[in-house]
C-alpha cells in the first residue's frame, strides 16, 4: 500500500509537487530498497505472531484480572524463545524469567533460527551477505530492546497479581488454593476485618467442596473443520454471579465474605482498554447541550447506559418491565420531589435573609455616613486646634520679644492675643471631646449590628474606608473568626462567650482610647486588635510571658565570659542584621511559656552563621524538653547556653519541631545544628555597650518587661511605655538591630508570638531612654 501511493499514485497525479522535494526523494529511497521492505515484514511478523493475540485478548470487556499475570508471563517466554536458546529459558516460569541474562552471546540463537517470519527469510534472498548480517543485527538489537522493555515493566514478581489465579474454576481444588485466596484478602487493605478474614478458609474450603454445574463454566463445546475438540468458556462474572448466589438451608448467603473478594477483585482493570472506553462512553453521552450538567446527574446517565447495555444488549425496548424497575422510578421520583422541596425551602430561606440584610444594610450605611461625617468634624477642629496652638504660640513669642524690649504697648496687645488663642483651644477641645464621644457611641452601636447580622448568618456590610484608619474598625464577635482561631491554653474555657466578648470589647475600647491619643500626638506608636483579644492582661502574662528572673542565681555557680567594649570602632548609625542573613522566619511559641528557648536560638542562630555562613533554624523544642528551665513554665537564656554546651549541641528545627509542651526528651546527636563553649554577659543596665554588642556581634538575646496591654496589643510604631520596669523582667526576646526614626532612638526586636502580632512579629523598642522596659538588664550571648 505505502509502495503503490508513493512510487505509483504520487507520481501520477501530483508530479508537480514531488518534483525536487527532498522529504519525498528520501521516503522514495526508503521504498525502493529491498532491505527496507525486508525489515517492514519482520515488524508485521512480530506484531502478529507475538503481540497480536494478548492485545485482542486483553481488549475484551469482560473481567480478565485472573489472567493477567500467566498471560503476561506467556508473552515474555514467547519474547525470549525468538532469539534465546530454549535450554536457556527451560521451563522457567514467573517472576523466575526476569532473572535471565538475555544479552549473554552463548544464551543467543544462530543467526538462521532467529524467528523473523517465513515472508521475511524469503526476502532474504535477494539482499547482500552485508545487508544479510546487518538486518540480522538489527533484529537481535529490537528484540533485545523489548525484552529489556518488557522486564523493566511486567509485574512478574508481584505477588498479588499471580494470587488472583485463584478465582479461576480450574484452580478450585488446588491445595492451597484457601491460602492464596486468604493473600488476596490480606492484600486489598481496609476491605475485611479480622474476624471475616478468619472466615475465608471455612467458606473456600466448602466452595471446594461445591458440586458445580458444569454449564456454569462451559459456554460451549465443539468441533472444528480438522476434527480438533475446542471449549467456549463463560465470563468468569458469569461464573462468580452464579456460585455467590448459592444459599444454606435457611436462605442465608452461603459465600458471604468470599463475595466481597469476588466482587473488588473482579472490577479490577486489566489495562487502559476498559478506561479509554469509558472515556469514550462518557464523551458520547455528554453531548454539546449536556455540558451544564452536574456529576451526579452524569453520574445517572452513565448508570443508565450501563443498565441497558447489560439487561438490553444496548437497547432500551428489550429491557424487561417488573415490579423491581418499578419500585426503582417511584423511589428516584421520590428523591427528586424532596430534591426540589429542599431547593425552594432554601430560595426562600435566602430572599427571607436578604430582606432582612437590606434592612440591616440600610441602617449601616446611615451609621457608616454618620460615622464619616464625625470624622470629618473630626479632622476640621483638628486643624482649628492647631491653627489655634499656632495663634498662642505666635502672641507667646510676641510677648517675649516685648518684655525684653520693655513695650508695654505690645505686651499688652500679645497678652490679649494669646488668652484670646487659649480660649479658642479650650472651645475646640470640648467640641472636639463631644465629637469623640458619639463617634465611639456610633462605632459601638456599629459593632452590635455587626455581631448580630454574622449570629443571623447575614450577608456582611461592605466596609467603607475612612479617614483615622488607626482606630480598629468594628468587627464582629465569632469564636471561630480568623482573629480568635489561636487559642492559648484553657484559662477562660470556664467562661461562656458573653464573658469572651465583655473581655474582648474592654480590650477593643483600650485600643481606641490609644489611638485616639496617638492621633493627637500623645503616643509614638499605634495597637491593633490581635490574637489575644479575648484574654485579660493577667491571662496574657501568665501564658504568654516566661522569663523566670530569679533562675538567674542558678548560672552564679558556672563560668561566664563578661562583654568588652571593642576600642576605635565608630558605631554606624543603623543597624539591621535580618540583612545580613543572621535571622531566621519569625516563629510562634504558641500556648507555651517558651519565650526564653525562642530567645536563646534567635541568639546562636545568629552566632553560627557568623562563623559558618550556614543559617540553620535551630530547635526550641530540643530546649523545652531537655535543658535545665522550667519547660513550658519559663526559663532564662543563660542556662538554655550552658545545656547546650554541656550537651554537645542542639538539634535542628527539622529533626526536632516544636509543639508547644514538655515531653520526654529526644535529643538525637546525629542532628545537631549548633554548638556554644559557654555564654557572654553584656554589663548590666548599660545601653552603650548593648548598642556595641548588637553591632558587632550579631543578634543579643535580652529580657524586657512586656507585661503592659500595650505591649500585649502593640501594632507600629517606636514603643515607649513609660510604666514599664527596669527591673521585673517577664519576657525574653531577641534584638536584631537598631536605628533612628524623627529623632527617635529605638531597637529591632524579634518576638515569638507569630507574624499576626506587632509590625509583622517584631517591635521598635525604646532606645536611649534610661534602660526603658530593662532591655540592658540581662543581655547575652553564645561563644561558638
Amino acid at each position: 500500500m505505502l509502495r503503490e501511493y508513493f512510487l505509483v499514485y504520487l507520481p501520477s497525479k501530483q508530479q508537480k509537487s514531488i518534483q525536487k522535494n527532498s522529504r519525498y526523494n528520501d521516503i522514495k529511497e526508503v521504498l525502493m530498497s529491498n532491505i527496507s521492505k525486508i525489515r517492514l515484514n519482520f515488524i508485521l511478523f512480530l506484531c502478529r505472531s507475538v503481540f497480536d493475540r494478548f492485545l485482542t485478548w486483553f481488549q475484551k470487556e469482560e473481567p480478565l484480572i485472573h489472567l493477567l499475570y500467566y498471560e503476561l508471563c506467556n508473552l515474555y517466554r514467547t519474547v525470549l524463545l525468538s532469539f534465546l536458546s530454549p535450554e536457556h529459558v527451560g521451563s522457567i516460569s514467573g517472576g523466575a524469567l526476569l532473572n535471565i541474562d538475555f544479552k549473554l552471546a552463548e544464551k543467543q540463537l544462530p543467526t538462521q533460527k532467529l524467528q523473523i517470519g517465513e515472508e521475511t527469510r524469503r526476502l532474504l534472498v535477494d539482499v547482500s551477505a552485508s545487508e544479510r548480517a546487518t538486518f540480522f543485527h538489527d533484529v537481535k538489537m529490537i528484540y533485545h530492546a523489548i525484552a529489556d522493555n518488557l522486564k523493566t515493566h511486567l509485574p512478574l514478581k508481584s505477588t498479588f497479581l499471580k494470587d488472583l489465579h485463584v478465582l479461576d474454576p480450574a484452580s478450585k481444588t488446588e491445595p492451597d488454593a484457601a491460602d492464596t485466596m486468604i493473600r488476596v484478602a490480606r492484600a486489598i487493605p481496609k476491605l475485611l476485618s479480622d474476624a471475616e478474614i478468619d472466615c475465608i478458609r471455612h467458606e473456600y474450603m466448602m466452595y471446594a467442596t461445591e458440586n458445580i454445574d458444569e454449564s456454569w463454566y462451559i459456554k460451549n463445546k465443539y468441533q472444528d473443520s480438522d476434527g480438533n475438540n475446542h471449549i467456549e468458556h463463560q465470563r468468569i462474572d458469569y461464573y462468580w454471579n452464579k456460585v455467590l448466589l448459592l444459599t444454606t438451608s435457611f436462605g442465608l448467603p452461603k459465600y458471604p465474605t468470599l463475595s466481597k473478594i469476588v466482587k473488588n477483585v473482579l472490577i479490577m482493570s486489566h489495562g487502559n482498554s476498559d478506561v479509554e472506553r469509558g472515556f469514550s462512553i462518557n464523551e458520547h453521552i455528554v453531548t454539546e447541550n449536556r455540558t451544564l450538567l452536574s456529576l451526579s446527574s452524569i453520574n445517572g446517565l452513565r448508570s443508565t447506559w450501563d443498565a441497558i447495555k447489560f439487561f438490553g444488549s444496548g437497547l432500551s425496548h428489550r429491557v424487561p418491565i417488573n415490579i423491581d424497575m418499578i419500585r426503582a422510578v417511584q423511589r428516584s421520583k421520590s428523591v427528586y420531589n424532596q430534591e426540589q422541596l429542599s431547593l425552594k425551602s432554601i430560595a426562600d430561606h435566602e430572599k427571607e435573609q436578604n430582606e432582612k440584610c437590606q434592612n440591616t444594610n440600610e441602617k449601616m450605611k446611615k451609621l457608616i455616613d454618620q460615622e464619616h461625617q464625625l470624622l470629618c468634624k473630626q479632622k476640621s477642629l483638628q486643624d482649628e486646634q492647631k491653627k489655634a496652638q499656632l495663634l498662642v504660640g505666635e502672641g507667646r513669642q510676641r510677648l517675649d520679644n516685648a518684655l525684653k524690649k520693655g513695650d508695654m504697648i505690645d505686651a499688652q496687645a500679645a497678652n490679649a492675643l494669646i488668652g484670646a488663642g487659649d480660649e479658642k483651644v479650650k472651645l475646640i477641645s470640648a467640641e472636639l471631646i463631644q465629637v469623640t464621644d458619639e463617634l465611639l457611641k456610633i462605632q459601638n452601636k456599629t459593632t452590635e449590628k455587626s455581631s448580630r447580622s454574622a449570629s443571623t448568618g447575614q450577608a456582611k456590610v461592605p466596609s467603607i474606608k475612612l479617614e483615622h484608619s488607626r482606630w480598629p474598625k468594628s468587627k464582629p464577635w465569632s469564636p471561630s473568626s480568623s482573629t480568635f482561631k489561636r487559642k492559648h491554653g484553657k484559662n477562660n474555657t470556664h467562661l461562656g462567650k458573653s464573658k469572651c466578648r465583655q473581655i474582648w470589647e474592654e480590650n477593643l475600647s483600650i485600643i481606641r482610647k490609644h489611638n485616639l491619643e496617638s492621633d493627637f500626638g500623645m503616643h509614638t506608636y499605634t495597637l491593633e486588635m490581635n490574637q489575644f483579644g479575648d484574654m485579660t492582661n493577667e491571662e496574657f502574662r501568665k501564658q504568654m510571658n516566661g522569663y523566670k528572673m530569679n533562675l538567674k542565681n542558678e548560672t552564679i555557680k558556672f563560668d561566664r565570659h563578661k562583654f568588652l567594649t571593642p576600642s576605635n570602632i565608630v558605631l554606624p548609625e543603623s543597624v539591621d542584621w535580618r540583612t545580613k542573613g543572621y535571622v531566621t522566619p519569625i516563629k510562634d511559641q504558641g500556648q507555651c511559656g517558651s519565650c526564653w528557648a525562642f530567645s536563646t536560638t534567635g541568639s546562636l542562630e545568629g552566632q553560627h552563621f557568623a562563623k559558618t555562613s550556614k543559617l540553620v533554624s535551630l530547635s526550641e523544642q530540643n530546649l523545652v524538653d531537655c535543658s535545665l528551665n522550667l519547660g513550658c513554665h519559663g526559663g532564662i537564656m543563660d542556662l538554655a547556653f550552658l545545656y547546650i554546651k554541656s550537651n554537645g549541641g542542639i538539634d535542628t528545627e527539622w529533626s526536632y519541631p516544636y509543639e508547644a509542651e514538655r515531653r520526654k526528651c529526644r535529643f538525637d546527636p546525629k542532628n545537631i545544628g549548633a554548638t556554644d563553649t559557654g555564654f557572654v554577659e553584656i554589663k548590666m543596665e548599660n545601653e552603650t555597650d548593648l548598642q556595641f554588642a548588637i553591632a558587632t556581634v550579631g543578634p543579643i538575646s535580652v529580657a524586657i518587661d512586656a507585661s503592659k496591654s500595650s505591649f500585649q496589643f502593640y501594632s507600629s510604631g517606636v514603643y515607649d511605655e513609660p510604666h514599664c520596669s527596669t527591673y521585673l523582667l517577664d519576657h525574653g526576646v531577641l534584638a536584631v538591630g537598631y536605628g533612628t526614626i524623627n529623632s527617635k532612638d529605638y531597637y529591632i526586636v524579634k518576638n515569638s508570638w507569630g507574624t499576626n502580632w506587632g509590625n509583622q512579629g517584631y517591635i521598635w523598642m525604646s532606645r536611649n531612654k534610661n534602660n526603658q522596659c530593662g532591655i540592658a538588664t540581662v543581655a547575652s550571648y553564645p561563644l561558638v
